[in-house]
């Protein structure tokens, strides 16, 4: 005589499916990405997250998404809700992975690839100092270098110098160049150019470089960063 054992097992739809990528695309500040689980088998579903995300990962999972216990069959979907949190001078594409566990037997695991790329990044980071050693009467330059990492769509960026009113800008001390809006082509990089042409050999000068994202749909200023400039006057001996 044999004896038969059956149990109702649960059966896991993914949209989407994995293993596969889950591109967030270009991403200026924040992005959300979603995983819809239904449930598609007699047995109640749970699924877990298996392992976790890399240290200083840019990727979250929102509160509540996980753990899924008890899913049942013709109850609806269950989502996790991922969030990308692009740093402020963060250089790009950033690649994380996520894995799941769950009771379906047939997918006791899968896997999904996360990835991210900042819309846009400069070098030096935003918020960075630009010191500049310039000798008496001589310009000296210093850069920011703007790139675009969006490789399908230009990037527009609005850029100007503001000067301190101990170095207004009619002083002819600093001079600034592209200034204005520029289009940067998709992948490529802009270098915009602060040049200082002390007056004295003993001063310091100090200005303000602003560059400001502009959104190609609405012309709209999106984000706003700064770079303080430092000019320090060298002597010619």
């Amino acid at each position: 005589s044999f004896t038969l054992s059956c149990t109702a097992a649960p059966s896991m739809t993914l949209t989407p499916s994995a293993p596969s990528t889950i591109s967030f695309g270009s991403v200026s500040s924040t992005s959300t990405k979603t995983i819809s689980i239904s449930n598609n088998g007699a047995g109640s579903l749970s699924v877990s997250q298996s392992g976790s995300l890399s240290m200083g990962s840019w990727f979250s999972i929102s509160s509540g998404s996980l753990p899924i216990s008890s899913l049942n069959q013709g109850s609806g979907s269950s989502i996790i809700t991922l969030t990308c949190t692009v740093p402020l001078a963060a250089q790009g594409p950033y690649i994380d992975t996520l894995v799941l566990s769950s009771n379906d037997p047939a997918q006791s695991s899968v896997s999904f690839t996360l990835s991210c790329t900042p819309y846009f990044s400069s070098n030096p980071a935003p918020g960075s100092l630009v010191s500049i050693q310039a000798p008496a009467h001589i310009p000296s330059n210093g850069a920011v270098t703007v790139t675009n990492f969006d490789n399908s769509t230009t990037l527009s960026i609005e850029a100007f110098l503001s000067a301190t009113t101990t170095t207004p800008l009619s002083s002819g001390v600093f001079a600034f160049s592209p200034s204005g809006q520029s289009n940067i082509a998709a992948g490529g990089s802009l270098n915009l150019t602060v040049s200082c042409t002390p007056s004295s050999e003993t001063a310091q000068y100090q200005a303000t470089l602003v560059v400001m994202t502009v959104s190609p749909s609405s012309m709209m200023m999106t984000m706003n960063f700064s770079y303080s400039i430092v000019c320090n006057a060298q002597s010619l001996v």
